[in-house]
This record gives structure tokens, C-alpha cells and sequence, in this order.
């Protein structure tokens, strides 16, 4: 089935094309050229999927994290319409309709659900539902509404007035929702796993690992949107990271020179991009996974929407580098040909792209146009089947902060920054380096001032050095001048760490505090800026803000749970005391209460 925008010119089909952009139609200067600009208020990183198209087609739901808003526009008048102000900080996120027409958005700052009338264009109501709220569905068959949180809640919610109906613990950094034939399934975000809701459990499905490209196996993670299929099954958008060895030589060692794509650089691996590149997974009607290999031409993709009739995918991605391919993909499933990129191990190239500015979201309209969100100046697109492309200006000033785009444009060879710290945090990736051996990526969302030295072995004075040295040297971008290095660095501090989720414990303080954990892990901070060596040689001892919601755990990744961590670290530094595995009753009750003192944090 041919795609429904194969009309459009050929000047938006660049890659079908194979034509450059130029004129008019170019991408803009790259960013390490332009003047710095800095917000006022530090932008938030980029989420994806802030988008919903009304199940009639009247309206779209915008939200914006940016500017604290959500943004109701009218699709047949092509305007906005309201332009709800939420608390400050709230960060609206994923929404969901009910059968009344009302519409549910999750708000990641301050842990709530707001409900909105978009034909009324007003806040009906905001109700707490879990410290760190992130996809969310409606049940039809239930009149229900289900929010998966960053820590392992699925919490169900009456749709009328939102009255809480149950709560189930499954496993940490839960990411989307959705209901399929009575079915539920939830992704996790980090893990690239879809778990299936099962009356006696949850059953486990993971994105499949790729073709062998250019001689290197990679692995699925980072699942930044999963969505249903209307003949059942889902899609998820992730990345695909290489499992060959990295070089992380120590720094000023000399330059890398990026010749052999499989082991120069964190960003040497062509054509397929960096060694994290997009990727998506389809479930097919018989319940194959089956993987689309790395995407050419995109180094960051955050959002993903299916057409009504199934036949398309639109993928969103922040701008790119003027080296890079245009933003915004539109492949035909008829014409992309899973199962044949799969036999033949290359990499997916798309059928039609779109080249504006700096897209966050997708999502289909019921009438078969695509909707587009640009995040910087907030525009929507609304991209019809004839071809056509109206934009809407949507309420609030244009935000622009150069530390925010260096941190997720494409660094010229295929990745950026967020390739490895989506949403400013962290892939939960153990990476195999030449000389350290595993090294999970660290977070940045933990409160990084006053932290230094940085990097694993604290070998990095200050985010000055660790800018030049990893984002220059080792994923290969364009030098910086100082004050661009210096508003990276700057942005980096600001990103917003998670809530903690829940409130610190008494005796799990206390316990913290007389086992010495303190000395390591003191401040406000939670750190003593120092490195130690407990087996594994000198590392960076780590910042414990946000812990609970960042598996897995320790610098090489060997515990999944946050209970295994804490067990591991009384193990290494209080060996006399008797541990669970010994079913020493107090022992279970130390660790119980340690752990939940650390989710606190």
C-alpha cells in the first residue's frame, strides 16, 4: 500500500530522493556556530510524545513541558483554541481520552493527572496519582484510566471522577500503556521490554536484537514510545547500541581518528550513526518480533505514531546537525519491508521526510493527516493526505537555549548527547570499553553541581573538561568555543532530578547513618566527591539522588534491583554482618529498611 503523502514534492522527499536541501529548504547553520543563547529558564530535557489527536477528529492536545501549558487546538478551524496553565514545573507529558471526551495528562514535575475539557477549554481537575507519572490509557471496557509510573506503579483510576480502583507493583521505570483485546501491556523505558499483564504474573517481551551491521551485533534500549496496533501487537521506538568494545583512552591522550567504524569513537559507526542509533520493533499478526535495524540519518528519535489504517509510521526527532538527514520520517510498513531488513542486515533507510525544525511529537489525526510538534517555537503542523502543510502557531514565546540543542543535536557523526542520557538521565547501559571493561552510563539527572571530579574514575576536573573530552573527542562533534562548552555545562546542572518516591524513613536514616554509609555518600549532594575501591578498582563514588527509578545498579551494571545493590554494598564494606542470603531475619529487615530510605532520596 503506497504511503497517503506520496504526493508530497520532491523537495520534502529528500531521502527517497537522494537530493540535499538547499535554499530555502536547508537546514539552518549548525548550533556550534551560532551566537549562545540562554533561557531564562532552563529548558527541561525533551520526552517525546506530548501528542493526542481526539478520537472525533476535532481537536489536538498539545502539551508542552517547555512552557508549563497544554495547548488545545481546534483541527478543523486550524487554530488554537486554550491554552491551559498548569503549577509551575508540572511538565505535562503523555495523554489519554476517555469516552466522555474528556482528556487525561500525566505531569511528571508534580506527580499528578490533569484532566481537561478540550471543548470547554478548561482544567477540570488535577489529582495526585504517583511521585513520577508517566504513560497513561484509557480502558474502554472498564470506563478506566491506567497510569504507568517511573517506579514500578500501574495505578487504575475511575475516568469519571478519577477515584483510585487499584495499584500494582511491577517492575521499576515503567514508561507507556496501553490495552489490547482486554490485554494490558506496559513498557520500561531503559530495558526496551513490554510487559504483558497476566492474571498470575506479567510475561516479558523484549525488542530483539538486531542484525550483525558492519561486523556488530546491537542490543535494543531506551524505549521511548510504545503504541498499539490496531490489528493488535505494538511498535516501539528505541535504540539499537553497538556491543563492540568502545576506546575511552584517558584524557588528552591524543586525538581519536575515527577510521574503523566498529571501534573508533562513540560515534565512528557508519552509515548506521553512533554506537546508539534509533531502531523500531514491530509485532507482527502472529506475535514475531521482528527489528528494523539501526535508521539512517537520524542520531536522537523521541516519538512515534501509526496511521489509522496501519499502513505508516511517522517518527519524530529534534534537529539534527546540518551533516544529518531532515527530522521527521514518514515510512510506508507496505514499502519498509521489515522481515527484508532483517534477512539482509542493513540499515532502514525511510521513504519520506519532512525537514522543518525541531519535532518532538507525532501523532495521526482519525482522518488520516499527521500532526508534527515543534518544540522551540511551538508550532503544530497538520499535515494532510493532499499534500498540504499548515502551521499553527501555537501560544507562548519561542525558548531557545544552546546548551539544550548541544545537548540533543546530532554531533555530526550519528549521535548526541541523549543517545546515551535520554530525558537527561541515563540509557541504563553497561558499554564494554578497550581499557575499563563494563561501565554502566551514569545519570545526569541526580543533582551534578558540586560533584566534581567527573566520569567513572573522577579522571574529569569539571563538565568543562568532560564536554571537550567526551563530546568533542570521543563522539567526534565540532569545537566549541568556551561559551558554548560553558552553557552545555551550565544546562547540564539544571536538568530537574525525578521525585523521590516516597518519604524518608526513620529507621532506614538512622541505619544509613550508623553503618557509615554517610562517609561515602555525604551532603547534600550524597556524595564525598571522592573515589573508592571496592574490588572493582578506583571509581567515582556515585550522587544517590533518584536512585530508585535508575536500574541497574553498580558501575558494571551486575544488580537489577535496587535490594541487590544494597545487599552488594553491605557485602563490600560491612562484611561482618550476616547478610539475606543467609536468611538471617534482622538482616531482611536491614535491607528492607536501607532500600526504602534510599527511594526516598
Amino acid at each position: 500500500m503506497p504511503s497517503p503523502h506520496s504526493a508530497w514534492p520532491c523537495v520534502l522527499v529528500a531521502l527517497a530522493c537522494n537530493v540535499e536541501l538547499s535554499g530555502p529548504d536547508a537546514e539552518p547553520a549548525s548550533v556550534e556556530a551560532a551566537p549562545v543563547e540562554r533561557a531564562a529558564t532552563p529548558p527541561p530535557p525533551i520526552t517525546g510524545g506530548t501528542l493526542l489527536a481526539t478520537a472525533d477528529g476535532a481537536f489536538a492536545i498539545a502539551s508542552d513541558p517547555d512552557r508549563d501549558v497544554v495547548h488545545v487546538v481546534d483541527l478543523a478551524k486550524l487554530r488554537e483554541t486554550a491554552t491551559i496553565a498548569l503549577e509551575p514545573g508540572a511538565r505535562p507529558f503523555r495523554a489519554a481520552e476517555d469516552d466522555a471526551g474528556l482528556v487525561h495528562v500525566t505531569l511528571r514535575g508534580t506527580g499528578q493527572l490533569a484532566t481537561i475539557d478540550p471543548r470547554r477549554g478548561r482544567l477540570v481537575s488535577t489529582h495526585g496519582v504517583c511521585p513520577n507519572p508517566r504513560g497513561i490509557t484509557h480502558d474502554g471496557d472498564r470506563d478506566a484510566l491506567l497510569v504507568a509510573c517511573a517506579g514500578g506503579e500501574l495505578v487504575e483510576l475511575a475516568a469519571a471522577d478519577r477515584r483510585e480502583l487499584g495499584r500494582r507493583r511491577l517492575a521499576a521505570d515503567l514508561r507507556d500503556v496501553f490495552v489490547d483485546r482486554g490485554t494490558t501491556y506496559v513498557s520500561r523505558f531503559r530495558a526496551a521490554e513490554v510487559l504483558e499483564l497476566l492474571e498470575d504474573g506479567a510475561k516479558q517481551d523484549r525488542a530483539p536484537l538486531a542484525p550483525t551491521i558492519s561486523g556488530t551485533l546491537r542490543t535494543p534500549g531506551t524505549a521511548w514510545r510504545t503504541i498499539a496496533r490496531p490489528e493488535g501487537g505494538w511498535i516501539m521506538l528505541h535504540q539499537l547500541a553497538n556491543t563492540a568494545p568502545l576506546p575511552a583512552p584517558p584524557p588528552g591522550s591524543g586525538p581519536l581518528d575515527f577510521v574503523d567504524p566498529d571501534r573508533d569513537g562513540y560515534g565512528g559507526m557508519r552509515p548506521c550513526g553512533g554506537a546508539s542509533s534509533p531502531a523500531l520493533t514491530v509485532v507482527l499478526d502472529d506475535g514475531t518480533l521482528v527489528g528494523s535495524g539501526p535508521i539512517a540519518g537520524i542520531a536522537l528519535a523521541v516519538d512515534v505514531a501509526l496511521s489509522p489504517d496501519g499502513s505508516t509510521v511517522a517518527i519524530a526527532s529534534p534537529s539534527q546537525h546540518q551533516q544529518s538527514q531532515p527530522e521527521t520520517q514518514m515510512v510506508s510498513l507496505s514499502s519498509y519491508r521489515l522481515l527484508d531488513f532483517v534477512a539482509e542486515g542493513e540499515c532502514t533507510a525511510p521513504g519520506v521526510a519532512l525537514a522543518v525544525d525541531d519535532f518532538v511529537a507525532v501523532a495521526y489525526a482519525p482522518s488520516g493527516a499527521l500532526l508534527a510538534l515543534t518544540r522551540a517555537a511551538p508550532d503544530l503542523h497538520v499535515l494532510g493526505t493532499d499534500g498540504s502543510d499548515h502551521v499553527i502557531e501555537l501560544a507562548g514565546q519561542e525558548i531557545r537555549d544552546t546548551g539544550h540543542e548541544l545537548f540533543h543535536i546530532d554531533a555530526r557523526r550519528g549521535i548526541s548527547c541523549a543517545s546515551c542520557h535520554p530525558e537527561g538521565g541515563d540509557d541504563g547501559r553497561v558499554w564494554a570499553f578497550v581499557d575499563h571493561g563494563p561501565r554502566r552510563t551514569q545519570a545526569l539527572d541526580a543533582g551534578i553541581a558540586g560533584t566534581a571530579p567527573f566520569h567513572w574514575n573522577g579522571d574529569m576536573s569539571d563538565l568543562v573538561t568532560l564536554v571537550h573530552e567526551v563530546r568533542q573527542r570521543r563522539m567526534g562533534g565540532a569545537a566549541l568555543t568556551d561559551k558554548h562548552v560553558e552553557a552545555l555545562a551550565e544546562w547540564m546542572i539544571a536538568i530537574p532530578p525525578q521525585n523521590p518516591e516516597r518519604i524518608a524513613p526513620e529507621t532506614g536514616a538512622v541505619l544509613f547513618d550508623e553503618l557509615g554509609c554517610r562517609s561515602c555518600h555525604a551532603g547534600d549532594a550524597l556524595t564525598s566527591n571522592a573515589a573508592a575501591d571496592l574490588g572493582h578498582g578506583a571509581l567515582q563514588i556515585p550522587n544517590l539522588h533518584g536512585v530508585a527509578n535508575r536500574p541497574p545498579y553498580m558501575h558494571d551494571g551486575r544488580c537489577t534491583t535496587l535490594r541487590c545493590a544494597t545487599q552488594d554494598m553491605l557485602a563490600s564494606t560491612r562484611p561482618e554482618l550476616p547478610n539475606d542470603e543467609q536468611a538471617d531475619e534482622q538482616a531482611d529487615e536491614r535491607v528492607d529498611a536501607l532500600v526504602a530510605y534510599l527511594e526516598s532520596l
